[in-house]
């Protein structure tokens, strides 16, 4: 809304009654014009937050908060009265300061004629012809309508004799825009960028999507899965990035289609690793049973997908949702994602390619499920069989399964594991592979498991080669093989894990040592570093631990 200052207590005002003395407890009303219909006046230029009314005056006599603001072309009544109802005065046929004032933004074309052209047709302006509202030069010079050129319509323009070969012809015009309304496409943006090109506001806003653009409030109670569902098929019909700004998005489900493009990314996860709570998160709320939060229903071989910075969260009060669900060919980015309360955090199939960073899911049955569900074996390795299973490439990098059944159930795929961790699960960390597979080969650099019922890793046919295995407290047992061919560097129970992850954290905490010099030292990554840290700090409180002097 377009609002100006209002010329009654608009700036600092201060009112008097009849002896000169400050009306404290005054009251100003307001009305449309001639009327007793109230009208509302706001309290700022952003013409959001209204004054109440009447407007209640301090013990000064001034305005609370200082301004008073009209809605731009309306036309106000004021009445001013003391604080027993006395009348100080009444003001009709009152406009905002400058109340629709008319302003007006240029805008120009040059184009380089031919030999003897004399016909020249505008594509980036027009112009109402006879309203002498168009300019011409040529090289510089003015020209004059109907003597050296013709308006023909409102985007051509005729000379009357040919201009030379190379001539600069420009053409300058003005669009006239008001205080009360200015559309984004007539409202010039100049990137402050070297070489960058001018262009409107509206095209720089539709560079991407939001979801708040389709009426997606945000809020944790709207429900706002019919907005979001048309923000996601315009955004891949129309190829653009769709963004959901911070806020609790509360669906029933969406789905995407598999064969076209799509990213989504949000403001950042609810919490992030190491539980750093985010101020400002994008979180989208499931909230029907058995259902799947983003459904992938067709296709999707070689379209990339990609979601980014967000959080989601089962609160359907089932236990059969899925956060992120394809069964067919995909080629996906998660990056900077967290996730919580679903039977599968991701389940995935026939996977082409996956690519998972910093993804964490909390209290999930299952929280990466990338195994084949609906075709017969025997499955192909990094080849399309008759089944149509696509067996691909799928890289973890930094992801977290924290509390459920399995962590990470991958097969007959081409597997990578860098700094990976499963924690507080109830059969597995990992079930890599399978009887059914044709075969699995896993590259793992460091993987850590803690709080495991029974095996931190099973493997069966498959091929494995284990940079770093850490096995933590309360797991009943390590590593299981079944036909599978393993090449192993490192294999650590709890008694060294627990040394090297109090290690890592006095040398941070007690020495100053920084997370990069460890990781450089202990020949780990940061982000472990990172982990250890945090987490030797709860053993060394927990075990009443400490570095001695």
């Amino acid at each position: 809304m377009s609002v100006t200052p209002s010329p009654i207590g608009g700036f600092a005002g201060q009112f008097f009654n009849n002896n000169g003395q400050p009306l404290s407890g005054g009251e100003i009303y307001t009305y449309a014009a001639g009327t007793t219909t109230p009208q509302a006046t706001y309290t700022s230029a952003l013409g959001i937050q209204p004054h109440s009314n009447p407007i209640v005056l301090d013990s000064a006599g001034r305005v609370p908060g200082g301004e008073i603001w009209l809605t731009d072309g309306l036309v106000y009544k004021f009445v001013i009265e003391t604080s027993t109802g006395g009348l100080i005065g009444t003001y009709d046929n009152i406009t905002g300061v400058n109340s629709n004032f008319v302003n007006y933004t240029v805008q120009e074309e040059v184009i380089t004629a031919t030999a003897g052209q004399t016909v020249f047709n505008l594509s980036t302006i027009n112009y109402t012809p006879g309203t002498n509202s168009l300019s011409v030069y040529i090289d510089g010079v003015n020209q004059y309508v109907g003597d050296s050129y013709l308006e023909t319509d409102s985007d051509t323009v005729t000379f009357t004799a040919g201009v030379h070969v190379g001539g600069e012809v420009k053409f300058t015009t003005a669009v006239q825009t008001t205080t009360g309304a200015s559309n984004a496409d007539v409202i010039a943006y100049d990137p402050p960028f070297t070489g960058s090109v001018a262009t409107t506001v509206e095209d720089k806003l539709a560079q991407y999507v939001s979801v708040k653009d389709f009426g997606a409030v945000g809020d944790g109670v709207a429900d706002d899965t019919a907005a979001i569902q048309d923000a996601i098929d315009f955004a891949q019909t129309d190829g653009n990035a769709l963004y959901a700004p911070a806020g609790v998005y509360a669906v029933t489900g969406l789905t995407y289609d598999g064969d076209l493009p799509l990213r989504l990314f949000g403001d950042g996860q609810s919490q992030q690793s190491g539980g750093a709570l985010v101020e400002k998160a994008t979180v989208f709320k499931l909230t029907q049973t058995s259902a799947k939060l983003f459904d992938c229903t067709s296709g999707g071989n070689t379209a990339v997908k990609e979601f980014e910075k967000f959080s989601v969260l089962n609160a359907s009060g089932g236990s059969a949702e899925t956060a992120f669900y394809s069964e067919n060919g995909t080629f996906t980015l998660f990056k900077n994602i967290t996730g919580e309360g679903f039977q599968y955090g991701i389940r995935h199939q026939k996977t082409v390619y996956a690519h998972l960073h910093y993804v964490h899911f909390r209290d999930c049955d299952y929280a990466f499920d990338y195994t084949n569900i609906t075709s017969t074996p025997p499955f192909v390795l990094n080849a399309l069989g008759a089944n149509g299973f696509y067996n691909n490439v799928i890289v973890f990098d930094n992801c977290v399964a924290n509390v459920g059944i399995v962590g990470y159930k991958v097969a007959g795929a081409t597997v990578t594991f860098t700094t990976c961790d499963s924690t507080g699960q109830s059969t597995a960390g990992w079930q890599i592979g399978g009887a059914d597979y044709n075969l699995t080969v896993v590259s793992m650099d460091q993987a850590y498991g803690e709080n495991i019922s029974t095996n931190v890793m099973e493997i069966e046919n498959a091929t494995a080669s284990i940079g770093a295995l850490f096995i933590g407290s309360n797991c009943a047992k390590g590593l299981v093989s079944t036909n599978s061919r393993i090449t192993m560097g490192t294999l650590r129970s709890y008694a060294v894990v627990t040394l090297g992850i109090l290690l890592c954290f006095w040398a941070a905490r007690e020495l100053g040592m920084s997370h990069t010099a460890l990781a450089k030292a202990l020949e780990m990554s940061i982000a472990g570093v990172g982990f250890s840290v945090d987490r030797g700090e709860s053993i060394a409180k927990e075990g009443n631990y400490f570095l001695q002097q």
